[in-house]
């Protein structure tokens, strides 16, 4: 965070410095919509053995967990952008900018785990796994995690936005311009509802009435994205202008784990330690649009 702060305060020193003869500064405030392709979530599923009453997570269980596969499914939510945009005007059709901001990501995913997405029965026939997993798989129907828990697979971050070096032209008689460059996202936070809880039917949703708990793999968040983002601006009035943009990011937001390997560090059932393999995500695509409006000009030509 010290570091973003820096390089925050370097942009806009050196910025100011660079553009003070002939420059604009604009804000620029947009909803966002953040768009991912599916990807195979693998699904733990918890049957027994919470050890730590009020503790949700996988690694506290004294058994080991049943895993599914299953291909999950990405719902757009709606987001908020803003940054504060310098711009340096180079005659009559080009600028060049630089722009630091805010951008708020919400999305989701949801997955309907049944019978197909589990192991075959024979792996759960050995002598050496418990009994449980056999009723699990010989009871599963089709259970969608988000209908289990509503909130299941919302994820909302928040990024400190920095576009360094954007280049513009204006188009149709300096009424429109079109804009690109690239744009560095750094993570600040991040909420994310990883898991769902099924409760024994008919009962009260109580720590004692838990039946099974489903842990999605998506389990770590970059702090870094690089991409490349363009706009089109439309003049409505004197400085306030209509605007479309789009962003395209090199780097998923987070990784999900492709396997883990348990190994039991106490032989009475205590708990497992556990080794992660991770995937890198799908790559997002993001659309904004918003309101472009012009706070201060300086210099002598503004378009």
């Amino acid at each position: 965070m010290q570091k973003q702060l820096i390089l925050t305060v370097i942009l806009l020193t050196v910025s100011g410095f660079l553009f003070s003869q002939n420059y604009e500064l604009k804000v620029n405030v947009s909803s966002n919509f953040t768009f991912f392709s599916a990807f195979e979530n693998r699904v733990e599923v918890i049957y027994e053995g919470l050890e730590i009453p009020g503790y949700i997570n996988p690694n506290t269980s004294s058994r080991g967990p049943v895993i599914a596969r299953d291909q999950a499914s990405m719902s757009v939510m709606p987001g908020l952008s803003g940054d504060l945009e310098l711009f340096y005007n180079v005659g009559d059709k080009w600028k060049y900018s630089s722009a630091v901001g805010i951008e708020q990501w919400n999305y989701s995913y949801d997955n309907t785990v049944g019978r197909e997405d589990f192991p075959p029965l024979y792996l759960f026939s050995s002598p050496q796994v418990p009994e449980r997993k056999k009723e699990i798989y010989d009871a599963l129907g089709s259970e969608t995690l988000s209908d289990l828990s509503g909130g299941y697979g919302q994820i909302q971050t928040l990024y400190l936005k920095v576009q360094p070096f954007n280049v513009s032209t204006n188009i149709l008689q300096e009424k429109m311009f079109l804009q690109a460059g690239p744009v560095i996202n750094f993570l600040l936070s991040n909420d994310h509802n990883d898991y769902a809880i099924e409760y024994n039917e008919g009962a009260e949703h109580t720590w004692d009435e838990i039946d099974n708990v489903y842990f999605s793999s998506v389990d770590k968040f970059h702090d870094v994205l690089p991409g490349i983002h363009f706009k089109t601006a439309y003049d409505m009035m004197k400085d306030l202008s209509v605007f479309i943009s789009g962003e395209y990011f090199f780097h998923a937001p987070y990784s999900y784990v492709e396997d883990t390997e348990f190994v039991n560090k106490d032989q009475t059932g205590g708990y497992f330690e556990t080794t992660k393999i991770h995937e890198k995500g799908p790559l997002p695509f993001q659309l904004q649009g918003g309101l472009q409006y012009s706070l201060w000009q300086f210099g002598g030509n503004n378009n």
